[in-house]
């Protein structure tokens, strides 16, 4: 998966039941969407926009992992590496947004 370095127009509008794509030939399903401020995939997988003041947003990503026995074997073999992905795509998110920020000041 590549990332994208601008807003793509024909990606902006996701409703309910669509499938946001992750890989060619598989996604995760919508399962809620407040448009601008949070998506909700089936997964378990949650982002919210909170302001943080007049020029400034956090993004809040969240992810409910399984209860009971597996647990423990489910952190080790998938939320450390998805802590480290998530991690690294949200770098990426700020600096991009950052950067079109810089861009778009006079």
């Amino acid at each position: 998966m590549q990332n994208a370095d601008r807003v793509h127009s024909e990606w902006q509008q996701r409703d309910v039941g669509d499938t946001l794509l992750l890989h060619h030939e598989t996604g995760l399903q919508v399962l809620a969407i407040d448009a601008g401020r949070s998506l909700t995939l089936d997964c378990g997988w949650y982002f919210v926009l909170e302001s943080d003041g007049p020029d400034r947003s956090r993004l809040v990503a969240r992810w409910r992992s399984p209860s009971g026995p597996l647990n423990v074997a489910f952190a080790l073999l998938f939320d450390l590496p998805h802590f480290a992905m998530e991690r690294k795509m949200r770098l990426g998110i700020k600096r991009r947004a950052e950067h079109a920020s810089l861009a778009a000041t006079p």
